[in-house]
């Protein structure tokens, strides 16, 4: 493993690295902990279940929208980005202070439309700084610790906010959040990164639909897109499969909660391996594996059996950190800085619609087919997506064939 890939490497030597990370920490965690509790405060408002759901229809619209914001995060600088785009999930908070009827539900919906908006962008932002702060052989470090950061979060961000509203009330937990995205912004503002001239970049990549262009142009990027959404349509099979497995053997619901912890410490120890792999293969090929080892623990665990069941989801732990890093930094590596932005906005909108999805069909299908061929479909569709990966692998290959048939022409003319 090269030295200058190893995380604790990139984290001690690289202060752009640590500040990133940290205003990262804050704003995922703002940008998350009301999740659970608007859904909750909306139920408690109306007693409607399909009003509440609708908070996670309203979290997910903006995805499509943000695009139009891509363009703005590129042509700001790194530090810039990451507040501004903090300050507009800031500002969609504040309204919901004035929230105290069932008949204000309408402003919960639309600040929360603006607060999921605010949350792609910072992914956006963040993109481009991290393409900034350290060289292409550090970044699978650094797209590593934010990735499993953010993981982390996700899991306990929303968990704490729904404790805090059941404890206090909402304003608390807007006000949680608010201080938490401030923070993020107050130590992007120590970010400083070398940031050369773009303007020429710039001016070739005008449009907020030129992150999708660059994807879809690149061989490489294409097919490894397809791969992602490919897998990520049956992602939310295994929430949905193993709770209902927990079902079928007799088992207690609750022992999901211990399932889902060793998912966590697979996926901490493949958040440790994906940078040292990313440095001995092609991104296209960690990606293959990342997405082969999560079917083998679905397929583990259709064997239906408890004690194997927690092997599955070890597995499915592992591979989701090699597949992430894989494919963040082959789409950092293969475009330009000028483009980051609105390329990560791209990847992340097309990712994001079929995992969405996954968890509605699997919550549909399971009581049909039962969770065991649940699962079963999980691995099979897994499997097609891993040869789509290998596809994108041996565009990498080609490419990388043509690249040297150009440097080597020249050399025999002289």
């Amino acid at each position: 493993m090269e030295k200058n890939s190893s995380v604790l490497t990139v984290v001690r030597s690289s202060r752009p690295a640590r500040i990133l990370i940290l205003s990262n920490i804050f704003a995922v965690f703002g940008d998350t902990v009301l999740v659970l509790v608007l859904a909750i405060w909306v139920k408690d408002l109306t007693g409607s279940s399909g009003e509440a759901g609708g908070i996670f229809v309203a979290l997910g619209v903006p995805a499509l929208l943000s695009l139009l914001g891509g363009r703005a995060i590129d042509n700001l600088t790194p530090r810039s980005a990451l507040v501004a785009a903090n300050t507009v999930s800031i500002i969609a908070l504040l309204p919901l202070f004035l929230v105290s009827s069932p008949s204000q539900i309408w402003i919960i919906y639309t600040a929360t439309c603006f607060y999921g908006g605010g949350t792609y962008l910072f992914q956006a932002a963040r993109a481009g700084a991290a393409a900034r702060a350290v060289g292409a052989k550090e970044r699978p470090a650094l797209i590593s610790v934010l990735r499993s950061t953010r993981q982390v979060m996700t899991v306990a961000a929303p968990s704490l906010g729904a404790l805090l509203y059941t404890q206090f009330n909402h304003n608390v937990v807007v006000a949680a959040a608010i201080g938490a995205l401030l923070l993020s912004c107050l130590v992007s503002l120590a970010l400083k990164v070398a940031v050369v001239s773009e303007k020429t970049e710039r001016e070739s990549y005008k449009g907020f639909l030129a992150g999708i262009t660059h994807v879809w142009n690149s061989p490489v990027l294409r097919w490894l897109t397809a791969a992602m959404m490919i897998h990520l349509s049956v992602a939310g099979f295994f929430q949905i499969g193993v709770i209902a497995l927990l079902d079928n053997l007799d088992e207690p619901a609750g022992l999901l909660g211990p399932i889902t912890t060793v998912q966590g410490i697979g996926a901490a120890l493949g958040a440790v391996l994906a940078p040292s792999l990313c440095t001995r293969m092609a991104q296209p090929l960690l990606v293959a594996v990342g997405i082969s080892v999560e079917g083998a623990g679905a397929l583990i665990l259709a064997v239906a059996n408890l004690e194997v069941a927690f092997a599955g989801a070890f597995l499915i732990g592992v591979g989701l950190p090699l597949l992430l890093v894989g494919s963040d930094t082959a789409l950092m590596n293969r475009t330009p800085l000028a483009l980051q932005g609105r390329a990560s906005l791209a990847v992340e909108v097309t990712t994001s619609v079929p995992l969405t999805l996954s968890f509605a069909s699997a919550s549909l299908i399971v009581g049909v087919i039962g969770p065991r061929s649940l699962l079963f479909v999980m691995a099979a569709v897994t499997a097609v997506s891993v040869y789509v990966a290998f596809l994108s692998s041996s565009a990498e290959a080609r490419a990388s064939a043509q690249s040297a048939e150009g440097i080597a022409a020249p050399a025999e003319n002289s």
